[in-house]
């Protein structure tokens, strides 16, 4: 099990999924893998894009898990960017089966 953790710097926080990932917002994940967000912040949600960032799809639709202090989504299909709203010091955990 492959775990990428990131703490958010801005309210909107970019993950760009690409092979070969050198910034630390990058990451070359594999599907299947699991966005586990954790905060407790009113708003806060999850949004994948499949086209490069040009459009962002809110997922609380396709939720497996929402708690008063966590969101966590299963991810099925390549995407090329998750985006994440928050707070500054929320946590983003990305999880790949190796």
């Amino acid at each position: 099990m492959k775990k990428n953790t990131f703490t958010l710097t801005e309210t909107t926080f970019l993950i760009t999924c690409v092979a070969g990932a050198s910034k630390p917002q990058n990451l070359d994940v594999n599907v299947p893998f699991t966005v586990s967000f954790f905060s407790d912040t009113a708003g806060r949600k999850i949004e994948l894009s499949f086209d490069g960032g040009t459009v962002f799809h809110d997922m609380a639709s396709l939720l497996d898990l929402s708690v008063s202090t966590q969101l966590v989504l299963s991810v099925l299909a390549p995407v090329s960017n998750i985006k994440v709203t928050g707070d500054i010091g929320d946590t983003v955990i990305v999880t790949e089966e190796s």
